[in-house]
């Protein structure tokens, strides 16, 4: 168990996040043959994070983006060649949007409360987006699997589980 990798008192939401994306053992609501495979081979409460990654939404990516400690956010932003609160502002605007599209609301012509934070780094044009998504280049599971991965990797304990 290792909730110092999240800021205080957030470790348990996040692992409500994980075990609302899991399902519970037994009940049988599990959407995922892998999860239950491994619940079947193995004796561990919860799987590996790359299989917790797979089943979470991209909201509950992005709360727990947001729930980790600053530096394990700083390690996590720095591959995307972007500050932390600049990440963290995207993934909280992408999962947003997600949900307003499917939920059948209006997109076109409405103003958005919630807004992007941009780069904090200097960039040679400062007219250039800080991200770009293509629907033809990258699906949200692509992007969820990516800044899963990324979230593992950098606090190598998140939710008390292998990486691998």
């Amino acid at each position: 168990n290792e909730p110092s990798n999240f800021d205080h008192g957030q470790h348990e939401a996040v692992l409500s996040d994980v075990d609302e994306a899991i399902g519970s053992p037994g009940d049988g609501k599990t959407q995922h043959l892998f999860i239950a495979h491994f619940r079947e081979k193995y004796s561990d409460v919860r799987p590996p994070s790359w299989m917790v990654f797979e089943t979470m939404s991209f909201g509950a990516v992005s709360r727990t983006f947001k729930r980790c400690k600053g530096e394990i956010q700083t390690a996590i932003a720095k591959p995307f060649d972007v500050n932390r609160s600049v990440l963290e502002s995207w993934m909280h605007v992408l999962a947003f949007g997600r949900n307003v599209c499917a939920h059948n609301c209006r997109i076109w012509n409405r103003t958005f409360t919630i807004k992007q934070r941009h780069s904090l780094v200097a960039s040679a044009d400062p007219g250039l987006a800080f991200i770009t998504i293509s629907p033809a280049s990258t699906s949200m599971p692509t992007l969820r699997r990516v800044l899963g991965a990324r979230i593992c990797v950098a606090s190598r304990t998140v939710f008390s589980l292998p990486c691998s």
